[in-house]
Parts: C-alpha cells; sequence; structure tokens
C-alpha cells in the first residue's frame, strides 16, 4: 500500500494494515523532527526526522530520549518535538515485530517524500 500525499510536509499517511484497536496497549511507532543542526536535508522542503518504534507511548518516548534513557544520540541531541500527524494512524501495533517492520515501512515511505530519515531500522 503507497503512501497518501497531499503536498504539505505534515500531511498524514495512510496507515499500515494489521493496526491493532482497543485500549491502547501494545508497541508504537514514533516520529521526532529533528533540528537542522543534525546534518544537511535531502529536500530543504522537508526537515531532518528520527523515526522509531516503542513499547511506551510516543510522549513518553520522547522524554526517555531526551531525559538520557535508551536514547538515541540524534534526538537526544537534535529533537526538537513529535510530529504525530506523520505516525498516529499506525498506533497502536499489536506486536514488536508489526511494531518493527511498521518503523521501517514508515522510514521508507517518509524518505520517498523528500524527509531525510534518522532511524527506521
Amino acid at each position: 500500500m503507497g503512501a497518501t500525499r497531499t503536498g504539505s510536509p505534515g500531511s498524514e499517511l495512510t496507515p499500515l494494515p494489521g493496526r491493532a484497536t482497543g485500549d491502547g496497549s501494545g508497541y508504537y511507532v514514533y516520529v521526532v523532527e529533528l533540528d537542522d543542526a543534525v546534518g544537511p536535508r535531502r529536500d530543504p522542503r522537508y526537515p531532518a526526522v528520527y523515526v522509531g518504534q516503542s513499547a511506551v507511548p510516543p510522549r513518553e518516548r520522547f522524554r526517555q530520549h531526551k531525559d538520557g534513557y535508551r536514547s538515541s544520540r540524534y534526538v537526544r541531541r537534535h529533537g526538537k518535538h513529535l510530529r504525530p500527524l506523520l505516525y498516529r494512524h499506525f498506533n497502536p501495533i499489536p506486536t514488536r515485530d508489526q511494531a518493527l517492520a511498521a518503523e521501517q515501512e514508515l522510514a521508507r515511505r517518509l524518505r520517498n517524500r523528500g524527509y531525510t530519515v534518522y532511524g527506521g531500522h
């Protein structure tokens, strides 16, 4: 399934199939916008971002990165804020394997749109 593109940098992407529903338990993918000091952008219209996955909700995981807990150096040093419009329709995800696959797919889709992507492995 391809990503939906409306042309604006903050527009949403189409969710992956197999998305969990229910009480919010499970795994999550998230996207953090990075400041320009992280390095050059692939496309000046789109910021650099970090894509990750976690068993904790995105806001809490972002806080962990900034506090240095199991953090990416990119997010710890350059993380500005979460970009929920880019990931919220993917969450929650029922299994870790599906979350890892969703992380890779989301990173691929964002790269294809012109974002400079860190993480997403």
